[in-house]
């Protein structure tokens, strides 16, 4: 059985990329100096990371959907087949309070 990782780092020592080979499943992340994921591919996918200048994420993409969060790490929206929106309540607690995707909504 072969499996193997490889990867690319910088002069600091931090990962730049990892991959996979052998019969490891064909994944490859690409890593910020920090040790953010930047983008995730394989199984014929791209995902792509985005960050705010505090290092919390703030939206996931990939062909298919995409999100957006606040900066707490909070769902704002999903869009890809149905489109979902979120709402949390205002006491600051980050409580889901309603979800609407498509012509449904859900209260919690």
């Amino acid at each position: 059985m072969n499996v193997g990782r490889s990867g690319q780092w910088v002069a600091n020592g931090s990962v730049t990329t990892l991959s996979s080979s052998g019969n490891a499943p064909g994944f490859s992340y690409s890593l910020s100096s920090s040790g953010r994921r930047l983008s995730m591919s394989g199984g014929g996918q791209f995902t792509s990371y985005g960050y705010d200048g505090a290092g919390r994420l703030l939206s996931e993409s990939s062909p298919s959907q995409s999100y957006g969060l606040d900066a707490v790490g909070n769902r704002l929206s999903k869009t890809g087949a149905t489109n979902y929106t979120y709402a949390y309540n205002a006491n600051g607690n980050d409580w889901l309070m309603q979800v609407l995707g498509g012509t449904s909504l859900t209260l919690y």
